[in-house]
């Protein structure tokens, strides 16, 4: 994943609404869903940064633990180390945002360049 796209992971899977949007198959093109539920742009971008600190400290946590590294060109890339499942209660919305996080990992890889993705969501990165 493109270093930058791990910024708006946490703000779609913490917000239950746009989570709950969030389709189940990566069949649903993500440009397509964000023109469908246009509403989850809506103060998308404050809610991205206001997570900035705590994804900062989870990919610190991650690269410290060698569950992932960036590569020469700034992608996250699989580290030498897989981090433990963590228990969660089944059905709880813990549950639900490990789930839709690792859905929207695979769905931002399939949805073009890291800056349409960005796009897509009217984040600009000053």
């Amino acid at each position: 994943m493109e270093f930058s796209l791990a910024f708006l992971v946490l703000p779609v899977v913490l917000h239950k609404a746009t989570r709950d949007l969030v389709p189940a198959t990566i069949a649903t093109k993500l440009h397509v869903w964000i023109q469908r539920h246009h509403e989850v742009r809506i103060g998308f971008a404050q809610h991205m940064q206001n997570m900035v600190p705590i994804t900062k400290e989870a990919l610190i946590f991650g690269m410290q633990h060698d569950a992932y590294q960036l590569d020469e060109r700034g992608t996250l890339v699989a580290g030498l180390q897989e981090l433990k499942p963590v228990d969660v209660i089944p059905g709880s919305d813990a549950e639900a945002c490990f789930k839709k996080a690792f859905f929207v990992g695979r769905w931002f890889a399939d949805a073009g360049t890291p800056s349409s993705v960005i796009a897509a969501w009217d984040v600009t990165i000053k």
